[in-house]
């Protein structure tokens, strides 16, 4: 299942492939960050998270995030991407189907996405 993380915030803040590195490395010791050399599309990086199954893209912009993979582990690495926004960034997810979707506060919880999400 795919999912999608969104800062609302007009550009006044941004997802790096750095800020992303920092917080993978705090929770996987197998995983990658990879260029997209291909100008068309619409994402700088890609990532991959074996030991927990995740694999996603940056977008060019560093204002999404989209993750692939098993529902709990997503629902894990979008609450940790969470910590590493500002907690004054307004952040958006949802599946990618657009059938769910909230707003991730800094205090949300792994239970409280799961109860949105099934």
């Amino acid at each position: 299942m795919g999912y999608i993380l969104l800062l609302d915030n007009q550009k006044r803040w941004a997802i790096t492939p750095e800020l992303l590195k920092e917080r993978f490395e705090k929770i996987s010791n197998d995983f990658d960050i990879l260029r997209i050399e291909n100008s068309e599309r619409p994402y700088s990086h890609e990532f991959i998270i074996r030991d927990k199954n995740i694999e996603g893209f940056l977008h060019k912009d560093g204002d999404s995030i989209h993750i692939d993979g098993q529902f709990e582990e997503c629902l894990k690495l979008a609450l940790d991407i969470r910590n590493i926004i500002p907690s004054d960034e307004s952040v958006l997810f949802f599946d990618s189907s657009y059938n769910y979707n909230t707003v991730l506060e800094p205090t949300t919880t792994i239970e409280q996405l799961k109860n949105i999400f099934t």
